[in-house]
């Protein structure tokens, strides 16, 4: 997936798809969106502007309209009512065009942020939850499959009216894409199955991380365990041939702060070897 971000209308001609997001029941037809009002002759707006399309969170209206050159395929996705519309918002849109767009083979799309949504969220969120809404939506466990599906949207251009709009969306959408390339990175391991995601496994793909993240990693193995007296963990790791490793990711600031210190500790288990009889069974075909 790749997402620029411009100040200009060209890159909406070169697109085969252009995606509006709109706001229930508001008039949008302003900047980057009026020459393809005009050389539609008013059909986007007149779509916008009926009962056709109203905006309502999580609605769409995919559609051709007839230009000068060209027909050009525009996709409206609803955002809801202005005084509701958040974050999160801007990342399930993007989540409805990936879809929409992927359904359509659609490769690449044009995606027009109208300044009047800048008014209401920081430009950088919206840039950082496009980012992540396209990103995990794009995701897809293929562990049996070599081939990739080459008919999915794979690359968007975010499209704005001014430089000082794209340099905030722009910081957005590249924090998004480094958070989701790693959410996406651990979510294709825990998609893998036990037999293939061993603890030595996880504990090589931790290491990979700490290299290329700067972390520091240490690898507790099964004979360190149980001189640390960790007779649990190690109890449960005797029902399989494979050794326990006890991962420690850390992260340690280049200078001191005067904020609170923040521990997260993660829960990876590759092989239980009990507890089913104590867990009901609703959900149960939702545990790796």
């Amino acid at each position: 997936m790749k997402i620029k971000t411009v100040v200009n209308g060209s890159s909406i001609e070169e697109s085969p798809l252009t995606v509006i997001f709109v706001s229930e029941r508001k008039k949008i037809i302003t900047g980057l969106l009026k020459k393809i009002d005009v050389e539609s002759g008013k059909r986007l707006s007149k779509i916008i502007s009926e009962e056709e399309f109203n905006g309502k969170r999580g609605d769409s209206l995919l559609f051709n309209i007839s230009l000068k050159k060209e027909d050009r395929k525009i996709l409206l996705v609803g955002l809801g009512e202005e005084n509701k519309i958040e974050i999160d918002t801007f990342r399930r849109a993007a989540g409805i065009t990936y879809s929409k767009a992927s359904e359509r083979k659609v490769k690449e799309a044009a995606l027009i942020i109208l300044p009047e949504l800048s008014k209401l969220i920081n430009p950088y969120q919206i840039g950082k939850a496009i980012a992540e809404g396209f990103y995990l939506s794009s995701f897809e466990f293929n562990l049996q499959s070599k081939k990739e599906d080459k008919k999915k949207l794979d690359s968007i251009t975010i499209c704005v009216d001014t430089d000082d709009l794209k340099k905030k969306v722009k910081a957005g959408v590249s924090d998004g894409q480094k958070i989701c390339e790693e959410v996406n990175y651990i979510r294709e391991m825990v998609a893998m199955p036990a037999n293939m995601m061993t603890p030595s496994t996880v504990a090589k793909k931790a290491k990979e991380i700490a290299r290329r993240t700067g972390l520091k990693c240490k690898i507790i193995s099964s004979k360190e365990a149980e001189k640390l007296g960790m007779h649990s963990f190690i109890s449960v790791t005797k029902g399989s041939r494979e050794e326990a490793k006890l991962i420690v990711l850390e992260y340690i600031p280049p200078s001191r702060s005067k904020s609170p210190c923040i521990v997260l500790i993660g829960k990876g288990i590759t092989f239980d070897s009990g507890g089913i009889s104590l867990k009901p069974s609703k959900g149960m075909h939702q545990m790796k």
